[in-house]
């Protein structure tokens, strides 16, 4: 998404943020450079339970069908796991079953 400045937006669900956070500058370069399954991917991981699709068309705003080729990539890789009501990272999945 491009603005009428020629700015580009990087995270168009922002909450407001300190301004020398580091790590929300080190996402905030990730969403610039990184490619759509990478930001999918850590998206979904701080994410402390599930992220729907229709969260994620949301969040990028990019096509639909983009947005499934990654997820079903990320799948395969055994990044994430797809749930019936959204998809949880891999490390939270395993986090939460050590917790029971």
């Amino acid at each position: 998404m491009i603005t009428l400045g020629g700015g580009v937006i990087l995270n168009s669900l922002a909450q407001k943020a300190k301004r020398y956070d580091l790590n929300y500058i080190k996402d905030l370069k990730a969403r610039e450079s990184d490619s759509l399954e990478d930001k999918i991917e850590l998206s979904i991981s701080k994410e402390d339970g599930l992220k729907s699709l229709k969260d994620l068309l949301n969040e990028f705003n990019e096509d639909e069908n983009e947005i499934k080729a990654s997820l079903n990539k990320l799948i395969d890789n055994k990044k994430i796991i797809s749930l019936n009501e959204g998809f949880i990272h891999n490390k939270v999945f395993t986090k939460k079953v050590e917790e029971l």
